[in-house]
């Protein structure tokens, strides 16, 4: 089960990327791709899975560079309306 937290900017584009780029397939990421279409540092994008891996968004194996999006958590984000409306 995932967190109640907000994913921060860098976490929503490093999760939506990889959804766009791998799907829900267990792959090895190719950092620098990542990183060009996020337009995030390496560092940050590495930052952003392990997080993603503690809410359990993702699952990543950082020896393998191997990740896999968890579909039913990430479509489940919470949302707060309020943070729409001026």
């Amino acid at each position: 089960m995932h967190s109640e937290r907000q994913l921060t900017d860098t976490e929503r584009k490093v999760v939506r990327v990889l959804m766009a780029v791998y799907k829900n397939k267990p792959e090895t990421i190719d950092l620098d791709k990542i990183s060009r279409l996020t337009q995030r540092k390496q560092a940050d994008v590495l930052k952003a899975i392990k997080s993603l891996a503690e809410l359990g968004r993702v699952t990543w194996d950082p020896k393998t560079r191997v990740v896999q999006v968890h579909w039913a958590e990430v479509l489940t984000l919470p949302f707060d309306p309020r943070r729409w409306m001026t």
